[in-house]
């Protein structure tokens, strides 16, 4: 099945929803979408992972389904670093979201 390009910008929203539908993480986790050699990879901050040590394998959970899902689009970056010019990757923080 081919995958769906989707942004890096959409897919952290796409993600933290997903995270959100859980409630083991707080909803101040903020979740940063980065291009990898596997395609992408969901990162959350130091702080958070030892704060909320339970949402760590839930991340895990939601990053293996959704990379079977979608695939970033060329949304300008490179794996290896920034084309000068370029947007810093997609960070979204579920704070005072409803």
């Amino acid at each position: 099945m081919a995958k769906t390009e989707i942004s890096s910008t959409d897919l952290v929203w796409v993600f933290t929803e997903k995270l959100r539908s859980f409630g083991d993480c707080a909803p101040n986790v903020s979740i940063a979408i980065v291009p990898s050699k596997d395609g992408w990879m969901a990162i959350a901050s130091r702080s958070d992972r030892h704060a909320y040590p339970l949402c760590a394998p839930r991340i895990e959970q939601v990053q293996k389904r959704l990379r079977e899902i979608y695939v970033l689009a060329n949304d300008g970056f490179r794996l290896g670093g920034m084309v000068a010019g370029e947007a810093a990757p997609a960070r979204l923080s579920l704070a005072g979201r409803e």
